[in-house]
């Protein structure tokens, strides 16, 4: 398993770990990260994503579960708030890391088209 790429930003209170979706990286969260003010805030670049190099062979879902937990507990930051964006496995995790979490969430970011109604005239 990778040691995944973290950015601990400080700040006060129950951390806050931002999971950015696929095909992108914890930029892709950084305006996320920003409403949260001076709150601490935690951004993960997944295992072959952003500046985490990518794991040799199959990856699951579990294992990324497991990457997660233990980040957490190298941060000596748990339990943590996750904030997951589609598919950021916002839901993998909790069973497998309960210790680890103090609840989930998960945001869906606009984009382009996203969200928009269309006027048909």
């Amino acid at each position: 398993m990778t040691e995944p790429w973290t950015s601990d930003q400080g700040g006060p209170g129950t951390p806050i770990v931002l999971l950015h979706p696929g095909g992108t990286d914890s930029r892709s969260m950084s305006a996320l990260a920003a409403a949260f003010g001076g709150a601490r805030v935690v951004l993960v670049d997944r295992a072959g994503h952003g500046r985490t190099p990518d794991v040799d062979g199959p990856w699951h879902f579990a294992d990324m579960a497991e990457e997660l937990a233990g980040t957490v507990r190298s941060l000596g930051a748990g339990p943590v708030h996750l904030v997951g964006c589609r598919p950021g496995s916002w839901r993998t995790p909790t069973p497998r890391c309960p210790p680890t979490l103090r609840s989930t969430g998960r945001s869906s970011p606009p984009s382009r088209g996203c969200c928009t109604r269309r006027n048909p005239r």
